[in-house]
């Protein structure tokens, strides 16, 4: 997900902010509380959220650790354009994130389809004309796939795509 392009650090700090929101799980207060106070809450954040190893975005922060070249102890301050810059990193990546979590969401609808069916993924591999290890990594929001191939998909579970409105929760 990350952007391999643009490593100017408070773009990367915005990336990481947006990472650890997400690991905590409180994406609205966490960013609240960061651009209340920048950076202050983060480095007991970022150490509290790299100790949630078994979490899908752990890589992803892993990553962006690694590019800032951090200690765990982020800077107390920004001058203006770099605080600019980390929200527009915050923005991007929260974007890429919910781009990610639907196409699991979608892996997730189809691996569910195809096990209704009592297909294995093989099987369905073979009806859709796609190869085993594409639906696999369909299936596991791995792959970044196409319309044709996911209408392909579809037909074969005997299924159409359709857009329909998000439900408010």
């Amino acid at each position: 997900m990350m952007d391999r392009e643009n490593k100017d650090q408070a773009y990367l700090l915005g990336r990481l902010t947006a990472i650890v929101s997400k690991i905590e799980d409180k994406p609205l207060l966490f960013a609240a509380d960061v651009n209340v106070n920048p950076l202050q809450k983060m480095s007991f954040s970022l150490v509290e959220a790299l100790k949630k190893t078994d979490s899908p975005l752990y890589g992803e922060l892993q990553e962006v650790v690694a590019a800032l070249g951090v200690d765990y102890q982020l800077p107390s301050s920004l001058i203006a354009a770099d605080a600019g810059r980390m929200w527009v990193g915050y923005y991007h990546q929260k974007s890429e994130m919910s781009v990610y979590e639907e196409r699991v969401r979608i892996g997730k609808r189809i691996a569910e389809l195809r096990k209704e069916k009592g297909l294995s993924v093989r099987a369905l591999a073979e009806l859709a004309g796609v190869s085993s290890q594409n639906i696999t990594k369909i299936e596991n929001g791995k792959y970044n796939v196409s319309i044709d191939i996911l209408s392909k998909i579809t037909n074969a579970l005997n299924c159409k795509l359709d857009i329909v409105n998000k439900i408010a929760r």
